[in-house]
């Protein structure tokens, strides 16, 4: 293929840059395209965030407790937003100050409206794959048919895309009994990343006979978490040569950390690697597509004024409700402008482990998920509740000591945390949304005030059998947890689309292998817009290789 001409025409033209998104782009570079990527991109090194990589390269989470002397900034942030109480289930609640880009000038761009629903988006270089947990999952047939990979063949396609993928972001974790219901033989893995000490006592318990039996019993599989983070160094496919992890307890504050996988790296890297064939435009707001013949044109509010793009096909990875925007405005009569929702409905638990009172701070750790425990609702791998066992100790010592009474002091807070820290583990408890409601809905509807002219309309509830659903497992997990030694301390809700993946809204209108958009013919869609299923297994590893099978496919089309 040629390189870009004077007018910047392109093969293809990516709307996002999130891990699809990236994806989507290596693989069309791959195959010689000329690739123009739309996005937004707000970046962490812009005014007001605190991602300087000299705050962070070289030390750990307790090495900046006991030295920096700027540490208030770093894990509170700056000025009087360090003071404001924040509300626990506002989208992005969890987000260190670092990561506080990743939502920013997404409610002055893409304003919502719901009445419960809180929609969690990303305009960031990198999308919501910057907020990414890392946690790893292989679906099952069952669940890779709920979400629209209904023959044999398309599923293979996707796992022989998804260890095309695990080569090129390096992935740790193991193939044995342990993945059970959560790896099904896909290579490439780099070895398992240690876990953390309560997480040891919790695998062993798991292993040991009783407690086994007691998992049997309640249907429960636990075992360690596979992570897109570097045990060891590795050289990916693309030849990006990265370190292992430094276990410096971090991994949720320093947000360039070249051993763990974000694609604002990727989108980096393509820059430098294909100047002539990759093209990466920011400040740009995508608003619709025309298509014509042999070609679409896509149309967006730049930082100047609208702006047209010109491609001979278009690729929507804005993610779920971004592409569905740009799909509304584009192709009116699609669903009536009213599309389904899937979101996961997500807590988060606290457990305490009574024998880890008083023990000694681990110096060496990585910050993410430890392990990972389902419930095979059905007994066929269909309906499977997820419990995440993470490692937030550096998040959890900062919200503490955020928001303990003043009158305890300093001090007293911080002896207080060192004895009961070590014991207290962080769970996320995710369910799986497999079946679109009529009663949980998004719909375009004119807003003046916004840039775009509109906003979303959310409608979102919850019935009392999917109500029901989310109690049994909370209380299933809280059994399997305390047979393994840790004691349930409370639960948080979090607001529907706050916390976790959604989907579903275009699947009932893409078409084929490439995920052509209904109605038209060079516009193919790769987020999870285009799922028909939301399993409680985070989804961004089977996103990333949906990507690639697409454009996989569109090359034999173009």
């Amino acid at each position: 293929m040629a390189d870009f001409s004077a007018d910047l025409s392109a093969d293809m033209i990516i709307v996002g840059s999130g891990p699809a998104g990236a994806q989507a782009a290596i693989t069309a570079l791959e195959h010689g395209y000329r690739v123009l990527m739309l996005d937004h991109g707000a970046r962490s090194d812009q005014a007001g965030d605190i991602g300087s990589p000299e705050h962070w390269r070289g030390r750990s989470f307790l090495e900046l407790r006991r030295t920096e002397p700027e540490q208030a900034n770093l894990f509170y942030g700056e000025g009087l937003d360090a003071l404001m109480p924040r509300d626990p289930k506002a989208p992005g609640a969890t987000l260190p100050p670092s990561r506080a880009y990743v939502v920013r000038d997404v409610e002055r761009l893409t304003p919502t409206r719901a009445a419960v629903y809180r929609a969690f988006e990303s305009l960031a270089a990198g999308g919501l794959g910057q907020a990414w947990g890392l946690g790893c999952f292989e679906m099952s047939d069952a669940e890779l048919d709920a979400m629209g990979f209904h023959t044999p063949s398309e599923r293979s396609e996707l796992r022989r895309s998804t260890e095309t993928i695990v080569r090129r972001i390096g992935v740790s974790g193991a193939m044995d009994e342990s993945t059970y219901g959560t790896w099904f033989g896909t290579g490439g893995l780099l070895p398992r990343m240690p876990i953390d000490e309560s997480a040891q006592r919790t695998w062993k318990r798991a292993k040991s006979r009783r407690g086994a039996a007691a998992l049997r019993k309640l249907g429960v599989i636990v075992g360690p978490t596979t992570l897109a983070m570097l045990s060891q160094p590795y050289e990916s496919l693309s030849g990006d040569r990265r370190p292992a992890n430094s276990l410096s307890d971090l991994d949720l504050w320093w947000d360039d950390d070249p051993s763990v996988y974000r694609p604002e790296r990727t989108i980096r890297e393509l820059r430098g690697k294909f100047p002539n064939r990759f093209r990466y435009e920011s400040r740009q707001l995508v608003m619709r597509f025309e298509e014509s013949a042999g070609a679409v044109t896509v149309e967006a509010l730049s930082g100047d004024g609208p702006v047209a793009w010109t491609a001979r096909t278009l690729v929507l990875a804005a993610g779920t409700l971004g592409s569905t925007r740009i799909a509304a405005r584009s192709v009116p009569r699609l669903e009536g402008g009213r599309f389904p929702l899937l979101t996961n409905a997500y807590q988060y638990m606290l457990f305490f482990r009574p024998s880890l009172v008083g023990a000694r701070l681990e110096g060496t750790r990585h910050s993410m998920g430890q392990l990972v425990a389902l419930w095979d609702r059905a007994g066929n791998l269909s309906d499977l509740p997820v419990l995440s066992l993470l490692s937030y100790r550096s998040l959890l010592v900062t919200r503490l000591l955020r928001e303990m009474p003043a009158w305890i002091g300093i001090g007293a807070a911080r002896e207080w945390l060192r004895a009961w820290i070590p014991s207290f583990t962080v769970a996320g408890l995710a369910h799986p949304d497999l079946l679109a409601s009529p009663d949980r809905s998004v719909e375009l509807e004119p807003d003046a005030g916004s840039p775009t002219g509109d906003r979303l309309l959310i409608r979102w509830s919850e019935s009392d059998r999917e109500k029901l659903k989310v109690q049994e497992a909370r209380v299933r997990f809280k059994r399997a947890m305390r047979a393994l030694g840790l004691w349930h301390l409370r639960t948080t809700d979090t607001a529907p689309g706050s916390s976790i993946h959604t989907g579903g809204t275009l699947a009932g209108h893409v078409r084929g292998p490439a995920r052509r958009l209904a109605s038209c013919t060079r516009v193919h869609v790769v987020d999870g817009s285009a799922m028909a299923a939301a399993p409680a297994k985070g989804m961004t590893l089977t996103l990333m290789a949906h990507a690639d099978r697409v454009v996989r496919a569109i090359s034999s089309q173009l």
